[in-house]
C-alpha cells in the first residue's frame, strides 16, 4: 500500500506483532531479494515500512510491484536525508505500540 507520511493506517486495524523497517537508497539491484526474503518468513504477523531516501534508480518501481497489504510504502520525497533520519521516520510510522 502506498501511504503519505501524514496518512495513518486505520486505527481499528490490529497492530502487527513486528514492524520491519526498510530504508532504501538506490537499491534496485537488491531490493527484490530483500522483499522476497521478508515475504518468505514463516511468521506472518508483521508490517514492512519502506522509506525511500532520495533514490534515482528503479527501487520504488520494483517495490511498488509487490502487492501485499502488510507493506507500507512512502512515496519518494526526493531528498537524501541519511539513514538515521529515515530510521526515525520509520519508527514514527510503525503501528506497533
Amino acid at each position: 500500500m502506498l501511504y503519505t507520511e501524514s496518512e495513518s493506517v486505520a486505527s481499528n486495524s490490529p497492530s502487527p506483532l513486528i514492524t520491519i523497517g526498510l530504508p532504501v537508497h538506490n537499491a534496485a539491484n537488491c531490493v527484490a531479494d530483500a522483499l522476497r526474503s521478508i515475504l518468505a518468513q514463516t511468521l506472518t504477523d508483521w508490517e514492512l515500512v519502506v522509506v525511500d531516501d532520495g533514490s534515482t534508480d528503479a527501487s520504488l518501481e520494483i517495490i511498488g510491484k509487490v502487492r501485499d497489504q502488510r507493506i507500507l510504502l512512502l512515496p519518494q520525497d526526493g531528498q537524501r536525508r541519511g539513514l538515521a533520519a529515515r530510521l526515525n521516520q520509520i519508527t514514527r510510522l510503525a503501528r506497533r505500540p
